[in-house]
């Protein structure tokens, strides 16, 4: 798609979001066009934010306008293959109109924090085709071969024993995202913005385990790159 650059999402008038409604600003969000409708670079993950709800988006809208506007123009330069696949068979995603389930610790509310909010399964569900597309079938099983530029490989979240997260209990799973270690002792790499997820309570995140636990195991072991520091 050529080079994605991340926009300005302050409330700047004149290269922010300054002059966008809160309803485009959701449609962005959830549905992936720009203010004139244009569509968004797929590396924004509307096809995941799709599902998050009205109020949720909404939340999201007046949190960004809420912020000091920023003066930063960001030019994009789209591939003429983005641009082709915008003629052929890109499109964005239709406009819904959506509830969250009943927020607690439940596994459907996590299913909907992991899919639609902390995007958990934009990265641990492997991709495939030359669009690189999720493949849903295989939801939150991990990446071993993850797209190019990805500094580490995606970990197998599926409840499988031995190469996802079958034998790790609640706790475990909380400690990891409070603290940055994992189970076996490694530090997670700083891709995974677990910085980012520890500051959601942890009622979600038992949630988000809970919804986890009741996916099919799949056995897709996933090599750990190890840095150049580590023994």
């Amino acid at each position: 798609i050529g080079v994605a650059r991340a926009s300005n999402l302050t409330p700047d008038a004149a290269t922010g979001l300054g002059r966008w409604s809160d309803a485009e600003i959701v449609r962005a969000l959830r549905n992936g066009q720009r203010k004139d409708g244009r569509l968004l670079a797929p590396v924004m993950p509307y096809e995941w934010f799709h599902g998050m709800s009205d109020d949720d988006a909404l939340a999201v809208a007046h949190y960004l306008r809420s912020q000091e506007p920023v003066q930063n123009a960001v030019k994009q330069s789209p591939s003429v293959w983005f641009k082709l696949g915008k003629l052929l068979f890109l499109r964005p995603k239709e406009a819904v109109s959506l509830s969250a389930p009943s927020r607690g610790v439940t596994p459907e509310y996590g299913g909907y924090l992991a899919r639609h909010v902390a995007l958990c399964a934009d990265c641990h569900t492997p991709r495939t085709g030359i669009r690189q597309a999720p493949d849903k079938s295989r939801l939150f099983a991990g990446d071993a071969n993850p797209p190019k530029g990805f500094p580490q490989n995606l970990a197998n979240l599926t409840p499988d024993d031995e190469t996802g997260i079958g034998a790790w209990s609640e706790e475990d799973f909380l400690r990891t995202l409070h603290t940055g270690v994992s189970r076996r002792g490694f530090t997670l790499h700083p891709f995974m913005p677990w910085r980012q997820i520890q500051r959601m309570s942890d009622d979600d995140l038992r949630a988000i385990y809970r919804y986890l636990r009741t996916l099919p195991p799949i056995r897709n072991a996933v090599p750990r790159r190890t840095s150049p520091t580590e023994k």
